[in-house]
């Protein structure tokens, strides 16, 4: 009867379990800020799981179980986030057993609710379309059903392991999580049972599991993230209250150019200006035809010191050749863009090859910004790059 009162203690426990995150982190956003969108991301996951027992040889087939699951998660780095959840699961394998000298099978099967608490790690801050994640997954066994098959037909219910019932388990996992869309995502992890010592005729752990699972993100996916974030894109945030200007960087080469000529070679370098000439056309083309989020002007990178010292007036024109900055005031707000390498603190130097934004310095925008959209070798055309841009950048300023 004990046994019976711990066990509702404790599902009771794990069903208040996501509201007790939710008004945790609600408490912790609109404590002090009532404009602050929530920190904590909340998501639903139908799980498939698959029990892993090589090991344990009187066991011979394992039964594929579904399970589901309400988590919640909070970026605490630009790279990691750290996720609580609850889950029902359900353990179920089939094994050999012996009453009274006669061979039977049992078909056993355990309810469990698992608390796991992981850490994620997203290789790109930006985008976080992919991740790993490992961690902890505390357990406790709410009950156990043991059956045997009569005749073939049926299956009647062998009394449970009382004993068992209220198990504590512990596990640690580790996976991957893609995300399909802003709502949708998939993950598939692995947990490995520390307490995994079956013996005949009942377990005395619970076996580790392999999972895969679909996740529905309940709330709105562009949340902000937290304060900290906030107060780091202070200085973006105003892009959607005033004016703002893209500024394209285009280039000459002039200084190869010149080179090649004054080494005898003009055809060299006529080749070279044409080939530049054709590579700045695409770029315009690009922007006209891919980027709609603000007005845009173009100057050549032999200009860029008077750019970086706001002398815009005959140094900037249009997608028509016309030289014009009368868009460009005193409230405007400048950013720069170019197809080049961008700097990676990573390697110390320079990598890839895409679409990269300074701001009006000519200082390369970080994380969260999105600064950077790869070309990916040739794969992704000009146009494409400047699309994918002008939507990531009208995502960013939705989360601020």
């Amino acid at each position: 009867m004990d046994i019976c009162l711990k066990v509702k203690k404790i599902y009771k426990l794990a069903a208040l379990f996501p509201l007790i995150l939710t008004c945790l982190s609600s408490h912790s956003v609109y404590g002090q800020n009532q404009n602050i969108s929530p920190v904590w991301s909340f998501t639903t996951y139908v799980h498939g799981n698959l029990t892993s027992i090589p090991q344990f040889r009187e066991i011979y087939f394992v039964n594929a179980h579904g399970a589901f699951g309400v988590y919640a998660a909070r970026r605490v780095k630009p790279k990691y986030d750290l996720r609580l959840g609850v889950k029902a699961n359900t353990v179920a394998y089939s094994r050999n057993a012996t009453d009274s000298f006669e061979l039977f099978i049992q078909r056993i099967r355990e309810y469990y609710i698992d608390l796991p608490v992981s850490l994620f790690y997203y290789p790109s801050r930006t985008e976080r379309t992919w991740g790993f994640y490992g961690g902890l997954t505390p357990s406790f066994l709410l009950n156990k059903y043991v059956s045997r098959p009569e005749n073939n037909k049926s299956y009647a219910k062998l009394p449970e392991d009382p004993s068992r019932t209220g198990r504590f388990d512990l596990g640690a996992h580790v996976g991957a999580s893609l995300k399909l869309n802003p709502r949708f995502s998939i993950a598939a992890s692995y947990t490995f049972s520390f307490t995994n010592n079956q013996i005949a005729p009942y377990n005395s752990g619970r076996f580790s599991q392999f999972d895969i699972g679909l996740g529905f993100q309940i709330n709105a996916p562009n949340a902000k993230e937290s304060e900290k974030e906030i107060g780091k894109t202070e200085d973006i945030i105003h892009f959607k209250r005033k004016s703002l200007v893209m500024l394209v960087r285009l280039k000459t080469e002039a200084k190869r150019i010149k080179m090649l000529e004054n080494s005898g070679y003009p055809e060299d370098a006529k080749e070279l200006r044409e080939e530049v000439e054709a590579e700045n056309q695409m770029t315009i083309e690009a922007f006209r035809l891919g980027y709609t989020f603000s007005e845009v002007r173009f100057f050549y990178d032999t200009l860029s010191s008077a750019i970086a010292g706001e002398h815009y007036e005959g140094n900037v024109f249009d997608e028509n050749n016309i030289y014009s900055d009368s868009i460009i005031t005193d409230t405007t707000d400048i950013l720069i863009a170019e197809f080049g390498s961008p700097y990676s603190e990573a390697f110390g130097a320079s990598s890839g090859f895409g679409l990269v934004v300074y701001d009006y310095q000519f200082n390369q925008m970080k994380d969260p910004f999105p600064y950077y959209v790869s070309t990916q070798y040739g794969l992704v055309s000009r146009k494409e790059a400047v699309i994918r841009f002008d939507k990531k950048l009208r995502e960013y300023l939705k989360m601020r």
